[in-house]
């Protein structure tokens, strides 16, 4: 931060507002990713200023996305909306852009925390649809794994594991191990709701080795998780409580013991101890 705070005073002093605009930028995303979100909307606003009196359109739109993914972050929806609109005339001119596809995917991120799944995969694929022509293949996939998380929930279960499968050789490809495991946990859960038990096992057996392999806790917890599943789903509750209580003891070892699947599992390990009392082998 000390090394930003001396290059904007020399950029203030050579009057180099385009540097100036993209030293502010890099220090409303430090403060943004600290959840200081005043100090990164007041950076990013600066940078926006300076950007709209140099013509930059570039450097506009990146700005009115990362303002509008602050007020995302912080649930404030109809806020970021605004701001991801204020945009969309700039796209017009600029045609085919990552801050386009940025802008298109996290609108689409917010419909879908609204319920708004149609509306969601209509963007989605949207953005997907500029990121395969600038050949970011690492948002095309986030945006496919996305896409099958709806059709999973909304129980298209070809659909999504069609969509889940096409993430995951995108990953293979960019050799993104972690992102490819996530991918694969998900086919994974998709044989789980068909109750394709055997092949969910597979899928989430092969996700663990991977996540494993990269010494990824949290990815190894959750892949444990849904193999705990397909043994619950069938009733095998002693091999189901293992996989749970090691996914526990996984996360709580790595001093992860607030993330959100926590929760999960403490709540699965009652309910299967409920039903080993109940059916005792």
């Amino acid at each position: 931060m000390k090394w930003y705070n001396e290059s904007l005073k020399i950029s203030t002093q050579i009057y180099d507002d385009d540097r100036k605009a993209r030293i502010l930028c890099k220090v409303g995303v430090i403060f943004h990713e600290q959840g200081i979100y005043k100090d990164a909307f007041k950076r990013y606003n600066l940078a926006l200023d300076l950007f709209d009196k140099r013509g930059d359109l570039i450097g506009k739109t990146y700005c009115l996305n990362k303002i509008g993914l602050v007020y995302q972050d912080r649930g404030e929806y109809n806020q970021a909306l605004k701001w991801y609109d204020r945009g969309i005339k700039l796209f017009k001119v600029l045609g085919p852009s990552n801050e386009r596809a940025e802008n298109l995917y996290n609108t689409a991120m917010i419909y879908w925390d609204q319920g708004l799944y149609l509306d969601a995969l209509k963007t989605f694929e949207q953005s997907l649809k500029i990121d395969e022509e600038l050949k970011n293949l690492s948002r095309k996939a986030e945006s496919l794994n996305n896409i099958g998380l709806i059709y999973l929930d909304e129980g298209n279960y070809p659909v999504a594991l069609k969509r889940f499968e096409e993430a995951s050789k995108i990953a293979d490809k960019n050799d993104d191990k972690k992102k490819k495991a996530q991918y694969i946990n998900n086919i994974g859960l998709t044989y789980l709701n068909q109750g394709k038990y055997t092949d969910a096992w597979k899928s989430c057996s092969k996700a663990l080795k991977i996540f494993e392999d990269i010494e990824n806790s949290e990815g190894i917890a959750d892949s444990q998780y849904k193999l705990g599943l397909t043994y619950l789903e069938q009733k095998s509750y002693v091999e189901a409580l293992k996989l749970h209580e090691n996914a526990l003891n996984t996360l709580i070892q790595s001093r992860l013991g607030k993330v959100p699947l926590v929760k999960v599992l403490k709540s699965n390990i009652k309910l299967i101890k409920s039903k080993m009392v109940k059916h005792p082998r």
